[in-house]
């Protein structure tokens, strides 16, 4: 309004208010002569503010959040946070929901407290200080499918998600230590096996090529 109120050609006026909208107002002095259209902006922004169980007193954890209060959510970079709240639902300020709405209680919390612990575990830099161990930021649109949106956050902690008992549970990280073995007394040579030394050129693997985006070039894929 102070900048814009008064302005000549479309004034800004007291109604244009974008409520719960995050939106820019840029102004450029334009010169034909030096370019052929208005310049491409990018911006670099933070998500809404997200449930953490890890901050709730009320929930095990230890802090003021509340899950009916998203007043008292922050903002974060964990992406097991950011598929907890997936799994829950996030809302929208029309009032819909999207994600997949299960109850806290379909959500195997341990599994997920350890998986959030685990992606803020502390990691040396070369350069010295640390950082944590996994991040993440997704642009997510409101037609987006949020498993679609799940997976991609797991890839960005190596992630796996399952089903079992009725109950969602996680991990993050290389994988963990072993939970079986066997030895040649346990095999039954009695019943015939059958084994493939070696497999075809398709079946074999001999080279991995991963991108990640770069925020030093705007965000733009890097190898």
């Amino acid at each position: 309004l102070a900048e814009y109120g008064a302005y000549p050609e479309r004034p800004w006026t007291a109604d244009m208010v974008l409520a719960g909208v995050s939106y820019a107002i840029l102004t450029f002095r334009f010169d034909t002569d030096v370019f052929t259209g208005p310049p491409r902006v990018r911006f670099e922004i933070d998500g809404p503010p997200l449930y953490d169980i890890r901050a709730d007193s009320t929930a095990g954890g230890s802090g003021a959040q509340r899950w009916a209060d998203p007043s008292t959510w922050t903002r974060t970079r964990n992406p097991a946070v950011m598929i907890w709240n997936i799994l829950r639902g996030v809302a929208f300020p029309d009032g819909s929901v999207w994600g997949f709405g299960l109850e806290a209680a379909d959500i195997d919390q341990a599994s997920f407290v350890a998986a959030m612990n685990d992606c803020d575990a502390a990691v040396a830099l070369a350069g010295g200080g640390t950082q944590p161990a996994y991040q993440a930021g997704y642009e997510v649109m409101g037609a987006d499918e949020p498993a679609d949106v799940v997976e991609a956050l797991l890839k960005a902690c190596g992630g796996r998600i399952a089903e079992s008992a009725g109950r969602v549970l996680r991990r993050v990280g290389p994988p963990g230590l072993p939970v079986a073995s066997f030895t040649d007394g346990d095999v039954a040579v009695s019943r015939p096996g059958d084994y493939a030394p070696f497999p075809s050129l398709e079946q074999v693997w001999n080279g991995v090529q991963a991108s990640y985006p770069e925020p030093a070039s705007l965000w733009e894929p890097k190898d």
